[in-house]
């Protein structure tokens, strides 16, 4: 997602192409040589999409040992060979332990201290408080929950995989969820709601997404009759953990942007995603309290 981002949202979108058809599916695996968690958990949850919908879909293992290797622990292809795995929620992990998914419909506060407690417990030794990690884990969840569905809330799944790196003395996570995006959530607000209108100002000002989704993460977007700013909520609020230190290494890939927010970069996709991937770490210089 992060490193080949353009190819992998194409191959994202062909396999969307199949999943609103109604078509199987058997995603040929042989040439690839590598992969990373982040890809692992994209295919997982794809394929729970496929599957939760009783369309077909199959695969095989790559030739390449090392990338046949990464599939075989983080055991998807346990979930790929079940038979009935319908369900509101899931836990997959890697026969090392060091990689972890979880997938739910709802806001779980008691998960997101699960996983920070041992996530922090291996950095630090002991089990710390992360509050920064804690508020992205939560506010990614009711992001989820609110507004990934056009219809009802609660309705679509979000999956959290988190990957501990004893060589870098970090932990990773990534999120995602198939709903609509943050883009096309803005587009699907009522006409009178104000972040709508100030979506269509900025839209025909700067004619993509990157600098709108700049501006909401930087609080420059305000209702005008309120003075309410757009900061704090929702996918800002994490990036103002970012800045506190609290989370490292930020990405947001969602509809046709992507962004290493960290880094001020933004760029425009040509293979738009549904839905929404974000990407951050935690490491030694992050910032926790002792519990």
């Amino acid at each position: 997602m992060l490193n080949n981002t353009e190819e992998f949202c194409q191959f994202i979108g062909n396999l969307h192409y199949f999943y609103i058809n109604n078509l199987p599916v058997f995603v040929n695996m042989k040439k690839v040589v590598e992969i990373d968690d982040d890809a692992i958990l994209v295919l997982l949850s794809i394929m729970i999409e496929f599957k939760q919908k009783y369309i077909k879909y199959n695969g095989n293992y790559p030739v390449n040992k090392t990338a046949k290797s990464k599939f075989e622990n983080s055991k998807f292809f346990h979930y790929l060979n079940s038979k009935h795995i319908v369900d509101e929620h899931y836990l997959l992990n890697s026969a090392d332990n060091q990689i972890v998914t979880h997938a739910n419909k709802d806001v779980n506060s008691d998960l997101a201290t699960e996983v920070l407690d041992d996530a922090t417990k291996f950095l630090w030794g002991t089990p710390r408080y992360s509050k920064g990690a804690y508020r992205t884990i939560i506010e990614l969840m009711q992001n989820t929950n609110n507004h990934a569905s056009l219809t009802n809330t609660g309705e679509r799944h979000w999956w959290l995989s988190i990957s501990k790196d004893s060589v870098t003395n970090s932990v990773s996570f990534a999120f995602i969820d198939y709903g609509i995006g943050i883009f096309q959530s803005l587009k699907h607000k009522k006409s009178t709601h104000w972040l709508k209108k100030q979506y269509e100002m900025l839209i025909s000002e700067f004619h993509n997404n990157c600098d709108i989704l700049r501006r909401m993460l930087s609080g420059e977007m305000t209702n005008t009759s309120t003075g309410e700013i757009y900061r704090g909520k929702g996918i800002p609020g994490i990036k103002e953990v970012l800045d506190r230190k609290g989370i490292s290494s930020l990405h947001i890939i969602t509809n046709d942007v992507y962004s290493d927010v960290g880094n001020d970069i933004y760029k425009k996709l040509q293979n738009k995603i549904n839905g929404t991937f974000v990407y951050w770490e935690l490491n030694k210089e992050n910032i926790y309290h002792d519990k």
